[in-house]
């Protein structure tokens, strides 16, 4: 069953209509505003402004030792602020179709009797994996598309022995 599975997977890389229709759906996510960024910006503003407004009193000759440490706590904020900005940046690199486009394709190369990359082919490209007693119903991450296997009786029988001897671990959900 994994085999099929495999077989299903490794068809889809090779066309590239998907590649491409993956490729578009990626750049779609990545357009997505990320909604934490704008708030860090907004606190980091306020701090900025916080610390403008203890520099203009300090020039205008108040100096008090309470706004040094006020002043201290706000430069320790600011940093702290623009730390996680850097990191909010960090953790959502954008990428272009090009390099989506090359990423799937070098994906081609991958040995599909080694386990490791067989998983890798299952977790990039399939939801879920259904296995009836007449037929196998496959969801594919990329889109709504199903596939649905019929099994020959050879197969049906073979999918009763696998159903409990499968080398993927269980990673979620069905």
């Amino acid at each position: 069953m994994e085999n099929i599975v495999i077989a299903e997977a490794v068809q889809k890389l090779w066309d590239d209509d998907v590649i491409d229709q993956i490729a578009d759906a990626v750049l779609e996510f990545q357009s997505q505003e990320n909604t934490t960024i704008p708030i860090l910006n907004a606190q980091l503003k306020e701090v900025e402004k916080s610390i403008d407004n203890i520099m203009n009193a300090i020039q205008a000759g108040m100096f008090h030792s309470s706004m040094k440490k006020r002043m201290d706590d706000l430069e320790n904020q600011k940093s702290e602020i623009e730390t996680r900005i850097l990191q909010e940046q960090i953790s959502r690199p954008s990428y272009t179709k090009e390099q989506i486009i090359f990423w799937l394709k070098s994906l081609r190369e991958y040995d599909v009797k080694e386990l490791d990359q067989r998983q890798r082919l299952v977790d990039c490209f399939i939801k879920a994996v259904y296995l009836f007693d007449d037929h196998i119903l496959i969801t594919f991450n990329y889109s709504d598309d199903e596939k649905n296997i019929s099994l020959s009786a050879n197969e049906q029988t073979e999918a009763l022995k696998l159903q409990t001897c499968s080398d993927f671990s269980v990673v979620g959900g069905p």
